[in-house]
């Protein structure tokens, strides 16, 4: 799992040679509270096989 904004996903060899990095890439959730911490959403899909 990566991190939105992280200065090292520039330079993550893995996350450079996947042909979909964006997928790789936890995204911001908005906060249902209102307390306003920090969220972020990241799907794992299992292959069938």
């Amino acid at each position: 799992m990566y991190f939105p904004g992280e200065p090292l996903n520039a330079c993550d060899r893995l996350l450079n040679a996947a042909l979909r990095p964006d997928l790789l890439i936890a995204r911001p959730a908005p906060s249902r509270d209102g307390s306003g911490q920090c969220a972020l959403n990241f799907d794992i899909v299992l292959a069938r096989g």
